[in-house]
């Protein structure tokens, strides 16, 4: 499992948001990538233990 860290650029990007279901929605994906890298798509760069997003 990964350790997922917000920038300040992402949670301003979230405060934004207005529809709170769509901004669970968007938190709720990052935290399942975060359990299990390898779904959804590949991509061609690994990341270290702490991903910035």
């Amino acid at each position: 499992m990964y350790e997922v860290h917000f920038s300040t650029k992402a949670e301003r990007y979230l405060k934004k948001i207005k529809d709170k279901r769509l901004k669970q929605q968007f938190k709720e994906a990052i935290l399942k990538l975060s359990k299990n890298s390898y779904i959804g798509q590949a991509e061609k760069q690994r990341f270290n233990r702490n991903i910035w997003i």
